[in-house]
């Protein structure tokens, strides 16, 4: 009973967060809001949902593969979760990390430190930094949600996923030598 009430209480929250996603997002796609480009090719690693998806593995992974080919990447990240820039420097300490809640700025110091890409780590909603490739993690186990924050998980409704390149679905399981992230590619036609 107290969920439901809980439920109830937040609805006009979420129906205010909902109107807000959808301005922005209208801005951005009518050119109200304009999106700078960093000088070099941007590849965003993100989700539609607060949480878990394996973004930080998964950027780390698309890092250190353009790194194997002979690229010179660079990782970005807002810095609210200390713990993940760090991740990043110890899984791959040749991989510069630049923190920075401005993503554009961040982009653009990569640049002027040698990178000629950059992969954003937790960038789907960061718009204001132009992409060009768009790729979103996607929870099996979160996609029955419905609602948006604060009443649910989402921090965008599911059609967002219509500015995706790539998406990914993402499924926690466990193993006997310990957690494993499986994953599953949907690659989406844009035109």
């Amino acid at each position: 009973a107290a969920g439901k009430v809980l439920d109830v209480l937040l609805a006009p929250a979420e129906a205010l967060y909902r109107g807000g996603v959808a301005a922005r997002n209208g801005a951005y796609g009518a050119g109200l809001l304009r999106q700078l480009r960093a000088g070099i090719p941007v590849i965003s690693v993100g989700n539609i949902a607060v949480g878990g998806t394996g973004k930080t593995p998964f950027a780390q992974y698309i890092a250190r593969l353009l790194h194997e080919r002979g690229a010179r990447p660079a990782i970005l990240h807002g810095g609210y979760a200390a713990d993940e820039p760090e991740l990043h420097r110890h899984w791959s300490a040749q991989i510069p990390v630049i923190v920075d809640a401005d993503r554009v700025r961040g982009a653009r110091t990569a640049r002027a430190r040698g990178a000629d890409v950059a992969v954003l780590d937790d960038g789907f909603q960061h718009r204001r930094l132009q992409r060009d490739l768009d790729i979103v993690l996607l929870a099996a186990e979160r996609w029955g949600a419905t609602h948006l924050l604060p009443r649910g998980p989402w921090r965008e409704p599911r059609s967002a996923l219509r500015r995706a390149h790539l998406i990914v679905t993402t499924r926690k399981g466990a193993a006997v030598r310990g957690p494993v992230l499986q994953v599953s590619l949907l690659i989406v036609a844009r035109q």
